[in-house]
């Protein structure tokens, strides 16, 4: 059931569509049942009818719900299933494709933290507490530490309270989830934990422009570490490759004399 408190902001029919959409995405509603009542939800969030009803549309333009004349509104699709879809990633198996992840990420989440701490209500605060908690708790675990990370930046993105932030990590998320676990396993989670703790402080605090500051460099400092491993190890490489050319000169050149 949607959690009951009087909803807040100047687009009520927005938050009213992403309350809804949250119990959807989170399977508080299930696929196939019937969503409760304008009534009642009006109730619940503390709106008007109609407001509920706007936000219903809007559901039903995404293709989330479906309404049934003279039964009601039930949910037919979550957003996994392929509303609201961005191109596919293809889950990260090496550097070069975790960096671009990277990449992608750096602008997207760092207006995504912004936007947070300028949005976030109390209950997405909570969330994103948790999360860096954990993650703060599991720093010997890489994926445990991962599956933390990866619920930090989710909740950060729900906080902004625009539903393409969120629905563009959410179709992310396998991609994502891989990708934490190949980066933290390399790079190492205390000095992440840490850049995250700060990244929640900003956003409890509200100070925007340093949310977005520390999101940015705390990406951009992923991506370098990556790039000089990535160069260290294309180096090594490149040296094993000629003692190995050396090696085989020489003993072309020993098969020559004795011949």
């Amino acid at each position: 059931m949607v959690e009951q408190k009087r909803l807040e902001g100047a687009n009520l029919v927005t938050n009213a569509y992403l309350e809804m959409k949250h119990a959807i995405i989170t399977k508080q509603w299930l696929v196939g049942s019937k969503i409760p009542g304008e009534v009642q939800l009006a109730k619940e969030m503390g709106v008007s009818r109609n407001t509920i009803r706007g936000a219903l549309q809007r559901l039903n333009s995404i293709g989330m719900i479906e309404t049934r004349h003279g039964s009601g509104s039930y949910v037919i699709r979550t957003i996994e299933s392929g509303s609201l879809t961005v191109p596919e990633v293809l889950t990260p198996i090496n550097k070069d494709e975790i960096i671009k992840l990277l990449e992608f990420r750096k602008g997207i989440e760092a207006e995504g933290a912004y936007l947070a701490a300028q949005k976030r209500r109390e209950k997405d605060l909570l969330e994103i507490k948790l999360a860096v908690t954990d993650m703060m708790s599991r720093t010997n675990d890489s994926k445990e530490y991962s599956e933390a990370d990866v619920r930090f930046h989710l909740a950060i993105s729900s906080a902004t309270q625009n539903e393409l932030f969120y629905s563009s990590m959410l179709n992310l998320r396998s991609a994502l989830e891989t990708h934490f676990t190949e980066m933290n396993s390399t790079i190492g989670t205390q000095f992440s934990a840490n850049d995250h703790w700060n990244i929640y402080m900003a956003i409890e605090r509200k100070e925007a422009e340093l949310a977005k500051v520390l999101m940015y460099c705390t990406i951009d400092r992923s991506i370098k570490v990556l790039r000089e491993e990535k160069a260290t190890e294309e180096r090594m490489a490149e040296e094993r490759a000629a003692e190995k050319r050396e090696a085989e000169e020489r003993a072309a050149a020993s098969e020559m004399q004795q011949q």
